[in-house]
């Protein structure tokens, strides 16, 4: 069976879904394998939550709740480069 090679997501191409479904995979185990925190904010931002009911719930800042974000969407950046997703 041959992979599928892109499909169209709101009138938008994506390439190697296959691949970014593993992505997604890889950061939610590795938000989830950070503690709850990490999962939460994982969580909430892609659910669309406002940020200070997240932080309110977690009883944390927005900073520590933006720089957390940055370091999640880092460890997804990095496995989309190494599934030639994306290059830096």
């Amino acid at each position: 069976m041959q992979p599928v090679m892109a499909v169209v997501v709101d009138n938008q191409i994506l390439r190697y879904p296959e691949h970014w479904l593993i992505v997604i995979d890889k950061t939610k185990k590795w938000c989830h394998e950070r503690g709850e925190t990490f999962y939460r904010i994982l969580r909430g931002r892609y659910l669309s939550e406002r940020v200070d009911v997240v932080c309110q719930e977690l009883q944390i800042s927005n900073d520590y709740f933006y720089r957390t974000l940055e370091k999640i969407r880092n460890y997804a950046a990095l496995n989309a480069a190494w599934y030639h997703l994306i290059a830096f």
